[in-house]
Order: C-alpha cells, then structure tokens, then sequence
C-alpha cells in the first residue's frame, strides 16, 4: 500500500465539508495514510483542524484558477481531487489531460457528461425514456411561448415552477400560481413564489438572455438525495435520503427503497456516470418521486452518508488506491441523522 495519498477537496468551506473531511482522518480505514488538502474562495471557511493544507482559489471562471490548483497539485503531489461545485467540475473535467500528466486523479465524469448535467434541458431529453420520474416540462424558446405555456399550465395544474436550464441553487427560480392569497409574494431560499400578475409585470424580463428555459410542473416537499456511485456506468452502491429541512442542513433520514435502486441503475446507465453524483428529488401530489437534477458533483451533505456508517468514500479509495472491485452493496436500514448527531461527528 502507499505511504501517503494525499486528497484535495475543493468548496471544503461548505457547511458539511468538514464532516466530510473528519470522517476521512479520524474513521476512514485509510486514514493513516491520508493527507487532506482543502481550498475555498473563502479561506475563513475551511476548518484547519480537519485539513493539513488549507488554500484560497480564485472563481473557477478566472483564468489563474486552474494554474493556482496545477500549483497545489504539484507541491502536494495530490493523488485525487473531489470537486464540490458545478463550476470547478467543469473547469477541471475540461483540463483532466493536464491533470493526470501530474499523476493525478479526478472524481468526475467525462466533460461531455457534465455538460448534459450542467444543463437541465438536456438532461431530461436524455432521460427521457425514464416517464416514471421526469416531471412534466416543456422547453421554452423565446417570451411568446412562454406566456403560452404559462397560461396552459396556470389553466391544467394552477400552477408551474419557471428556471432557467442552466442554474444552481435555485437562483432565478419562479413558483408562479394564478392567486396567492398574501399580497407579497413569497421566497423560498433563492426560490420566488409570485402570482401571475406579479410575474409578467415585473419578473418576466429576467429571462431575456436566458432562453432556452424551462417550464414544469410544481413539485412539493420533502426533498430527497439520491448518492450514486458509478464506475463506467454501471452502478457500484447507491443510498437514498429524506431531507428534514430543504436544505437538508437539519439533518436527514436515510432510507431504504427498492425504487432508489432501480433508479441509480438506470440513471448511471443511461448518462454512463462514472464518479459519485448526487440527484435530487420531490414528490408530485400523488406521493410519486420526480427528479429535479442530476448534480454533476458529489452532494454537499455527503458527510451524512458517512455518519449513517455507509461509507461511499472508503468505496471509492478501494478503487483508486488498491485497485479493488467494489462489490455492490445498498443500506438496508433506516436511520434518522439529526443535526444533534451531525454536530456531534466532530473533532
């Protein structure tokens, strides 16, 4: 076995990531060989007790970011890096080549994977086969359809959720209803719930140099993280979890379902995922489960997984370290992981 493998986490400053970070040096069964690098746009962030080297980068869309992390990779002779945003996904799946000349890995699809991802458009076409879990949608060219789909879905559901295709954390998100009963209109984190009205005065225009976008049908709480594990497409494990909160930072009841299975399996096939995504869910009325996306990075709460004793990481360093093929494995318990037992799995 190697003496040392060293690991960067990019976004290490994010609420979890810590967590994430503890499991790898304290309970990882590698963890004598570990050293862990964490870097952040925001170095005040990243916890220096869990991390050996801390590092601030640039916005991945700065051209000296991708030359600051060639600069980490060097010095630190990193083995592995686990990008834990959409942006540092793409701008590293995209210079993988220069990468891997420095003996380095990368925990990422292929980058014409994460373009299809990224954008949401195109990962319902790709999905498309799967009617069981896409929700209903259409994609919108230009205002004209807009408004004409606005009003169609208004008339059917009384309802419809308009995003842009390419997004992140529900920024630019509209929950748009015929009547709300306030006067104000109302926010959900970055979402916006607005009547109709409201909408084409003072909203609609946002969208100007956004199109193609998206119109679908509202879906409803609670949120759900599908993790996949995925080597070349095929489906290595997989766990399903209930968010307490929306945001999930409350803590999270991990779940047994055969459908979460067959969902991954089909998922990482049909997109040849071959890294750790994380998908989100929500329910339609009927209590059935919709995707909203496929992420194209691991869950920023993948620590939870961790703490429920399923330990997808210490999966993937049999891969990458030894050369092991996993054997497929799924939790078959439910667990309730509440913000108390996340604090508490600390050091």
């Amino acid at each position: 076995m190697l003496n040392n493998y060293c690991i960067c986490i990019t976004c290490a400053g994010g609420t979890l990531k810590k967590q994430e970070g503890v499991f790898l040096k304290k309970y990882s069964k590698y963890k004598k060989i570990l050293t862990l690098v964490g870097t952040d746009k925001n170095l005040k962030k990243v916890s220096k007790r869990v991390f050996d080297y801390t590092y601030q980068l640039p916005s991945p869309f700065s051209k000296k970011y991708m030359e600051s992390l060639l600069n980490i990779i060097k010095k630190h002779k990193v083995n592995l890096i686990i990008a834990c945003s959409d942006e540092e996904a793409l701008e590293i799946s995209k210079n993988s080549v220069k990468i891997k000349k420095l003996n380095c890995d990368t925990l990422l699809n292929k980058f014409s994977t994460l373009k299809i991802l990224t954008n949401k458009i195109l990962t319902y076409k790709k999905l498309s086969s799967m009617k069981e879990i896409i929700p209903y949608w259409k994609e919108i060219k230009n205002y004209k359809q807009l408004k004409m789909y606005l009003k169609k879905f208004l008339s059917e559901l009384g309802s419809a959720v308009i995003k842009p295709s390419i997004s992140r954390g529900g920024r630019d998100v509209f929950i748009v209803e015929k009547i709300i009963k306030r006067k104000k209109e109302k926010s959900f984190g970055r979402h916006k719930h607005v009547n109709y009205g409201d909408f084409l005065k003072h909203h609609i225009k946002k969208f100007r140099n956004k199109f193609p976008i998206i119109i679908m049908e509202k879906l409803y709480e609670p949120a759900f993280d599908l993790d996949i594990f995925a080597s070349k497409g095929k489906i290595i494990n997989c766990l399903f979890r209930k968010r307490m909160t929306i945001d999930g930072y409350q803590g999270h009841k991990i779940l047994f379902n055969n459908k979460s299975i067959i969902y991954s399996k089909k998922i990482a096939n049909k997109l040849g995922l071959d890294a750790i995504n994380d998908c989100d869910f929500m329910l339609k009325k009927k209590k059935k489960l919709k995707l909203l996306e496929v992420n194209p990075r691991p869950s920023g709460s993948l620590a939870v997984p961790h703490i429920a004793g399923y330990n997808i990481l210490d999966s993937l360093l049999d891969l990458k370290i030894k050369n092991i093929k996993v054997k497929q494995a799924f939790f078959r318990k439910n667990v309730a992981i509440t913000k108390k037992r996340i604090d508490q799995y600390n050091i």
